[in-house]
């Protein structure tokens, strides 16, 4: 759950990079796919056809309060596709853009997706909230929309029946869960105590922790859920003080509000001793940090965050960004510079712009080849005859079978007094 403060193929036949034929791009339309049950509830026909332009739909929070991290996101779309034009475009012609508003609900992000599927788009990146993509993958699938997710981290998309469109470039929970038990492990304590929200978000997400635990031998000697409803979160934190329990380390699982109420819970109920508690992604940033803004000195030096990496370490992107759009904050920039290259460098490697041609090549354009970061690099190294691996800017990101990564790096982080943001180091899990 991420927290939202949310050169032209030659004409004719030419190799693959898996040795294949490529045919031209702007071939004749492959099927007809029939498609019932799209956002309007009408039954719709999706014609895919291959005109030999990629257009790509942007579906990010513009508006509302994930607009930081939306705004971030589209503005490094918009450097990729200007330097993916540069160097020729996609088959020697520009790469359209058709621009939607996520904005901040389920109804608002329906609207937009359908705005762009009846824009003909070949492709879409985002939506970057879990929830929101959860709701739109059934009307994306059903018109055979490939999508490409930078943020949205939710586990229930891990096994998502998503026909193979469905590709992320941020890794989901199921890898967080692995980074927190790693980082607790890091603290060399043997019992744990998880309180989780009790939801569908949360208690996957503890049973996948435990389980992680598990492989390192640390007991998990208390789970706590609590719900999101609730008005007294010491209550539910009572357990973790209680005779017996040998708590060393305590784990957190839940949203910006309820997840900081809860962390703060679990403070207060193990105070006297020097017990971690260690924090998911959800809780960095606002609303988290005013809450933990009341806690003391020695308090906050017991409270941990673990999160997928949000900002770029490579100052050479980070600078090109930063010169194109200065009042951006960069969160997830390379997140989203890596779903428009991969589905670029996919398009030339397919000969195709239908969408399901594209997101079969996504996999092999990410893994087993010569690796690349850059859209101008790796589309050399195609038209030189070579497999590819785009890893992007941050040079890690590979992708499994299933469009998901299998690798993520993750920030650790604490907090100075007044609730600020202090860097601790960093974990790459690998699965």
């Amino acid at each position: 759950m991420v927290a939202f403060t949310t050169s032209a193929l030659v004409a004719g036949a030419c190799s693959g990079s898996d040795g294949s034929s490529r045919s031209t791009l702007g071939a004749a339309s492959t099927s007809i796919a029939e498609a019932t049950g799209a956002a309007s509830g009408e039954p719709t026909t999706t014609i895919e056809i291959d005109d030999g332009v990629l257009r790509v739909g942007v579906l990010l929070p513009l508006t509302g309060p994930g607009a930081d991290v939306g705004l971030s996101m589209k503005a490094t779309i918009d450097m990729a596709i200007t330097q993916i034009n540069e160097t020729g475009g996609v088959a020697g012609r520009p790469v359209q853009v058709r621009v939607a508003d996520e904005g901040a609900d389920i109804a608002m992000a329906t609207r937009a997706l359908d705005d762009l599927i009846k824009a003909n788009v070949d492709a879409v990146i985002g939506p970057a909230s879990s929830t929101i993509a959860i709701s739109l993958l059934g009307t994306a699938r059903r018109n055979q929309l490939l999508t490409c997710s930078p943020t949205a981290t939710a586990l229930a998309l891990d096994a998502y029946p998503d026909d193979g469109l469905f590709f992320r470039t941020i890794p989901s929970d199921s890898m967080q869960a692995e980074a927190i038990a790693r980082a607790i492990d890091l603290t060399g304590r043997a019992s744990v105590g998880i309180m989780y929200v009790d939801d569908a978000y949360g208690r996957p997400f503890a049973a996948l922790l435990t389980d992680a635990l598990g492989e390192r031998s640390i007991v998990v000697s208390e789970s706590i859920p609590y719900s999101a409803a609730t008005s007294d979160y010491s209550v539910a934190a009572a357990p973790l003080a209680k005779p017996g329990a040998e708590v060393e380390v305590v784990a957190v699982i839940g949203d910006g509000v309820t997840g900081a109420a809860a962390a703060v819970a679990a403070i207060e109920a193990t105070a006297g001793g020097e017990v971690p508690v260690i924090v998911n992604d959800a809780m960095r940033g606002e609303p988290a940090t005013e809450m933990f803004a009341q806690l003391s000195s020695d308090e906050l030096a017991r409270l941990q965050g673990v999160a997928p990496r949000a900002l770029s370490d490579n100052t050479d992107f980070t600078t090109l960004l930063h010169s194109s759009a200065p009042d951006v904050s960069g969160m997830f920039a390379v997140n989203a510079y890596d779903c428009i290259n991969l589905i670029a460098l996919a398009t030339e490697d397919a000969g195709s712009t239908v969408s399901r041609d594209i997101a079969s090549r996504i996999p092999a354009v990410a893994n087993g080849g010569t690796r690349c970061q850059t859209f101008k690099e790796c589309d050399d190294d195609q038209h030189a005859g070579r497999n590819i691996d785009y890893d992007g800017p941050s040079g890690q990101l590979q992708l499994a079978t299933n469009g998901d990564p299998n690798r993520g790096v993750f920030d650790l982080f604490g907090f100075e007094p007044g609730g600020t943001e202090r860097a601790i180091g960093s974990l790459t899990v690998n699965i």
